[in-house]
Order: structure tokens, then C-alpha cells, then sequence
């Protein structure tokens, strides 16, 4: 009877191990049991040198690698991540158990990987750095920048815009300092 007892504890302890339940303490107040996510956290406007080894956290569902990161944001705040290095990986967003932002297959321009998203809510999100499959190891780079959207002034020059896709119609200026082709 008491090994069926011990086998059964160890057994339900392993089940909520990787559970987000309410545990009662010793001393009769709660606690939430998290999942250690063992998330490094990050800034707006950060650099995090990072590695994907064989010592990372492994996705059973393909065999490739990943490390994760925290991040706290504003509601409607835009963001942009860019992952670079020698590591062929993706990344991905999540806040809570919801997935955000994922790059997609061919994300990967300039030697770079970038995403960009807008946080729905303020909060925590968790950003994901994963190889590309099983064999995708190697140090990378993880920009994070705050964002700042088109303001809809004439475009001068060169450089880039950035603006959300929508399905309504976008037009934009462009002003031309001297005569050309």
C-alpha cells in the first residue's frame, strides 16, 4: 500500500510539473507552479548574444533546438525582432499559450531573420529562438526595436517605412528634392 502511495505521488508530481496549477504551500497559503520557462529577460531596443547547443531546450514535435526569452510590452506597442548569426533559425512570439508571430519558411533575407508584431495586451511575451530542424546549431544575435509606424508625412529620400498590411487602401507621398529618372 505504501509504495502504491509513494509511486502515485511521484506520479501526480510529475504530471503537474509542467502544469500552470494553484499548489497549496506547507504554511496554507498558494502559489502558482509554473513551468520554469528558464527565460532570459530582454529590453526594447536590446542585443542578446545567444547560442543554440545541444544542451537547449528540445521541440519533440521536429528535433530542432531553441532558448527562450521575456518580454514585457505595452498594449498596441509594435515591435520588431531581427536574429542574425551563423544559426538557420526562426523565431517565434507567445503570450501566454497563444501564438502571436511566427517567421515564416522563407523569412530569412540579408543573413537575417526578421518578425515583426503589435502586442494585442500589456504584458509578458515569450520570444522563441529556434534552430531551423534538428541539425540547425550555432551563436546568433537577437535585436529587439521598438517600432514607429508610418506617420503618414510626405517620404523624403531614401530609406525605409514601416506600416501594418491592412485590407483598406494605403497611399502614400513621395516627394522628389531634384528632377531625375
Amino acid at each position: 500500500m505504501r509504495i502504491a502511495f509513494t509511486t502515485l505521488a511521484v506520479a501526480a508530481g510529475l504530471a503537474l510539473s509542467g502544469c500552470n496549477v494553484v499548489l497549496p504551500l506547507a504554511d496554507g497559503s498558494e502559489r502558482a507552479a509554473k513551468a520554469g520557462t528558464g527565460a532570459t529577460a530582454i529590453t526594447l531596443g536590446q542585443r542578446q548574444q545567444g547560442e543554440i547547443t545541444s544542451a537547449s531546450g528540445l521541440n519533440y514535435a521536429d528535433g530542432s533546438r531553441h532558448q527562450l526569452y521575456a518580454i514585457t510590452l505595452d498594449a498596441g506597442q509594435p515591435v520588431a525582432l531581427r536574429l542574425e548569426g551563423a544559426l538557420a533559425g526562426s523565431l517565434s512570439v507567445f503570450s501566454g499559450d497563444r501564438l502571436v508571430a511566427i517567421t515564416s519558411a522563407g523569412g530569412r533575407e540579408e543573413g537575417a531573420t526578421r518578425l515583426a508584431f503589435r502586442a494585442a495586451d500589456a504584458g509578458r511575451y515569450l520570444v522563441t529562438v529556434s534552430g531551423r530542424g534538428p541539425r540547425a546549431y550555432g551563436p546568433y544575435t537577437l535585436q529587439t526595436e521598438a517600432l514607429v509606424p508610418y506617420d503618414g508625412k510626405p517620404l523624403v529620400g531614401e530609406g525605409e517605412i514601416i506600416d501594418w498590411l491592412t485590407t483598406a487602401r494605403q497611399d502614400y507621398t513621395l516627394r522628389a528634392e531634384r528632377a531625375g529618372l
